[in-house]
């Protein structure tokens, strides 16, 4: 039997229980999410300086399902998606921040605010997008947008980035 072996190449430890990652299709952009109210964006994960940790309310209490972060795959920069506490309700689109605390400790990524990583926030002012959606996907080819909740609600939304 030939054994292979695996080489760690990242890792990361956010500082309370991590509830979602995702990890894009060609293997290079990471995202995970924690209850440290922190999102972690990876563009490159073999350059400790294409690291940045974005502050964002995860805290989602006991009743709503915990946030997934989820890859947009139509944009030559990275772009996560995920839920949002705020009201009128929406879905949060972060990137690489405009203007960030730089790293003072080695790899470990830089800090951002929500408002510097902002790219777009989803919503419609409470017309019919009342729910918090908590986990996401995105159409392959199409710029559509599904969010569901664990009450059973449905969002579809035809993006216009």
């Amino acid at each position: 039997s030939s054994k292979k072996s695996l080489n760690t190449i990242f890792t990361y430890n956010h500082s309370r229980a991590v509830r979602g990652c995702v990890l894009s299709h060609n293997g290079r952009v990471l995202s995970s999410l924690s209850y440290d109210d922190t999102i972690l964006l990876v563009n490159d994960i073999d350059s400790p300086t294409q690291q940045v940790l974005i502050k964002h309310n995860n805290n989602t209490g006991r009743w709503l399902t915990p946030f997934k972060p989820c890859l947009y795959p139509h944009e030559p920069q990275p772009i996560v998606l995920v839920g949002s506490m705020d009201r009128p309700r929406a879905i949060d689109l972060v990137s690489f921040p405009t203007t960030s605390t730089p790293s003072t400790s080695g790899n470990r990524p830089r800090v951002a605010s929500l408002a510097s990583s902002l790219v777009h926030k989803l919503h419609d002012n409470d017309q019919n997008f009342r729910a918090v959606t908590s986990i996401h996907d995105v159409h392959s080819a199409h710029h559509l947008i599904a969010g569901i909740n664990n009450s059973g609600h449905v969002s579809l939304w035809k993006s216009s980035l």
